[in-house]
């Protein structure tokens, strides 16, 4: 697979270009994430909320909303080298149109 069908496909499964990003993920995902366990430290710190409870649910929240371009950059980096179609599959698009062969005249 060439580097830029992979960045075509990872601009499929993900909502940001792919050309921006910090530790695999998008800087979208990292204001989110900031914003999130900001606020729980929040209730931690002002005593409303149990430190292990609000720090588990921002890690929760945190691995839901990043589980499908975790999974599918682990499989991109593999060594399993998968088809298109099966990369599009995982990401949720449809398989990519099949053109048929130029006819040799």
């Amino acid at each position: 697979m060439k580097g830029k069908d992979r960045a075509t496909l990872r601009a499929e499964a993900h909502h940001l270009d792919p050309a921006v990003h910090i530790g695999g993920q998008g800087i979208n995902d990292a204001f989110r994430d900031a914003d999130e366990l900001s606020t729980a430290l929040d209730a931690t710190l002002g005593g409303r909320a149990d430190w292990a409870e609000a720090l588990g649910q921002f890690e929760n929240s945190r691995n839901e909303q990043t589980a499908g371009i975790y999974f599918i950059s682990n499989l991109l980096c593999s060594n399993l080298d998968p088809s298109m179609e099966t990369l599009a599959m995982l990401a949720g698009g449809p398989p990519p149109a099949q053109q048929e062969p130029a006819a040799v005249s």
